[in-house]
């Protein structure tokens, strides 16, 4: 582990494996171009163009590596191809019971006046309506429960062809529905209780969980009744002990009860109760059934690893700030985006095997952490880890872009012409 040195070049070669995976039936330049934003983004952990040139560190002027990544980024239209080809790497990591989690995001530009078709949004961290960007994401958690982008799309209400967030939100189910298993729970917040997620979700016969609002009218027992009211009757049958994100503990009682949802009759569901979580009872909908009745339990437990997603959201937005990005073209902005995904998706599956890999291990020790215990979600030190690396050893992919130049032997060249001068012999 203290040779730093030889840890980087790892770490520079196992990128570069990664840049070769994603990139596959992409041209050269193309490759080139996602291989260096990736290492660029990883060494500076910054979404700035200007700073993601300055770790690359090449031998020609600044402006001229800058220059060439904002062009790339505003013309790369592979994106289709390229997120397949993540899709494909990412799914080795992902089981048939992941948990598939959908929230919207934003980003928000409230200086903003040059940026292509900027919009209006709510800012997440300060609750106002500022200049900027919405987005829909889907994070799927791999066995250690580490988050990775399987789905994104950053939209302006300002576009032409924008419809609706739901409409944004199905386009992002039904992606999910050709990707992957009908088994993988899909997870939502309460901004997604509304009929029309809800039909979707139906009619896919795919397995949902969803947080309901107070003001949600149910069917229970032929009766209609509001959803707080039938919770607050229900003091909860089973005990589910956790620790909260503030690391206390808290104890929770839960119970299940079969409900229908008025706007789609004679569909089964189960509302799950969770008191104990907030002041008001946690209120859960979904169509996962089982004869055992503890499967409240899983539901609830399922729902609560939703924050790994706002977590994720926290990753890319503090410790990469990709708040602060600069280009001005709104294909740039989601290009950009993208790649970030990726190098948090590389982190994830690093992270996934740290403790039986080498390189993980190593990593973590360049973190240095305060404390001794690595917590769960270990994106942060990972992140930290490799950039405390590449700033002890300069290292570039000029090397393992480099070609070995071999003489096509189906073309003369000099050297074989001379061979044949020396070894032809005059008959007499």
């Amino acid at each position: 582990m203290k040779y730093i040195t030889t840890t980087g070049h790892k770490l520079t070669r196992k990128i570069f494996a990664f840049s070769k995976k994603l990139c596959k039936d992409l041209n050269r330049s193309e490759f080139k171009l996602i291989s260096n934003l990736l290492l660029g983004i990883l060494k500076a952990q910054n979404c700035k163009i200007s700073e993601i040139a300055r770790s690359l560190n090449e031998k020609i002027l600044l402006k001229k590596t800058i220059e060439r990544l904002c062009l790339g980024l505003k013309n790369f239209c592979m994106v289709e191809k390229v997120t397949e080809n993540f899709l494909e790497i990412a799914q080795k990591h992902i089981k048939e019971d992941s948990l598939l989690i959908i929230d919207g995001g934003d980003l928000a530009k409230p200086k903003g006046e040059k940026f292509e078709k900027l919009g209006w949004v709510r800012d997440g961290s300060t609750d106002k309506i500022v200049r900027g960007y919405a987005s829909v994401g889907v994070v799927a958690l791999t066995e250690k429960k580490l988050p990775i982008t399987v789905y994104e799309k950053i939209y302006s209400h300002e576009e032409k062809d924008f419809s609706s967030e739901n409409t944004e939100t199905i386009i992002a189910l039904r992606h999910l529905k050709r990707a992957f298993f009908d088994q993988n729970t899909r997870v939502f917040d309460r901004g997604y209780d509304c009929n029309t997620i809800f039909s979707e979700l139906i009619e896919s016969h795919v397995n949902f969980i969803i947080r309901m609002k107070q003001t949600r009218d149910v069917y229970y027992k032929g009766k209609k009744i509001n959803i707080l009211k039938l919770a607050n009757c229900r003091k909860g049958k089973y005990v589910l002990k956790f620790k909260k994100r503030n690391r206390k503990e808290a104890c929770c009682k839960v119970s299940i009860l079969p409900i229908e949802l008025p706007a789609f009759p004679g569909i089964s569901l189960n509302l799950v109760v969770c008191r104990g979580f907030s002041e008001k009872p946690l209120m859960l909908i979904t169509n996962i059934t089982d004869n055992d009745k503890k499967i409240c339990v899983s539901v609830t437990k399922a729902y609560l690893m939703r924050w790994r997603i706002e977590e994720f959201y926290r990753l890319k937005k503090d410790q990469f700030g990709f708040e602060d990005v600069r280009v001005r073209s709104l294909s740039a902005i989601r290009n950009l985006s993208m790649i970030l995904n990726f190098a948090l998706g590389f982190l994830a599956i690093l992270g996934d095997s740290w403790q039986e890999n080498e390189l993980g291990q190593a990593l973590i020790f360049y973190a240095r952490k305060i404390y001794k215990t690595v917590a769960n979600f270990c994106l942060y030190s990972l992140a930290r880890g490799i950039k405390y690396c590449f700033s002890r050893c300069n290292i570039s992919l000029y090397s393992l872009f480099k070609e070995h130049n071999k003489f096509d032997h189906s073309q003369l060249s000099f050297f074989s012409v001379l061979d044949s001068v020396h070894s032809f012999q005059f008959v007499s």
